[in-house]
């Protein structure tokens, strides 16, 4: 048998399996692209407002973030990843409550993970007061409505950024 009929063989017998493996291999590939590809922030900031902010506001606060960071990830850039959660924390009422179910879910997944390093509050008392069960001991509140949530790859630099901010 020559090569060519040996080709045939293979292919009307295992084409399934080939394409399935071509096909595991470009995903895979994909993939991996998209993972070297990705840009990792150095820093992540928190914002818990009752009202959104104007893209003007949010490109000024992550370029005053940016500007006072430094590179934690040694990739050339400083990059500073703004989470907004906007939700009304100390109204009660019920249309309140279905707005606002989106805003603390996430908030809470962000405290958990302890995903943000900083929080900028425009309500501290009713923050502290909903998220007491979430919140460790490694929250500090400081004097202009920030909470530093020390992470353990970072707590220096986070200190080092509200220094430099304020």
């Amino acid at each position: 048998m020559d090569n060519r009929k040996k080709l045939q063989t293979i292919w009307f017998y295992y084409k399934k399996h080939i394409l399935i493996g071509m096909a595991v291999v470009l995903v895979l590939a994909y993939l991996g692209i998209q993972k070297i590809n990705t840009e990792k922030p150095d820093y992540h900031i928190g914002i818990v407002r009752s009202e959104s902010l104007s893209a003007d506001e949010m490109s000024a606060l992550n370029a005053a973030f940016t500007a006072a960071g430094e590179d934690l990830n040694g990739d050339g850039q400083v990059l500073v990843q703004i989470h907004t959660y906007y939700a009304d924390l100390a109204d009660s009422s019920e249309n309140a409550g279905v707005n606002n179910a989106e805003a603390v879910q996430g908030l809470d997944a962000d405290l958990i993970g302890k995903m943000s390093g900083i929080f900028l509050l425009e309500d501290v008392e009713t923050f502290l007061a909903l998220t007491n069960e979430i919140l460790s001991t490694d929250v500090i509140p400081m004097d202009y409505g920030l909470f530093l949530t020390f992470r353990n790859d970072a707590s220096e630099a986070y200190t080092d950024l509200i220094e430099n901010m304020f």
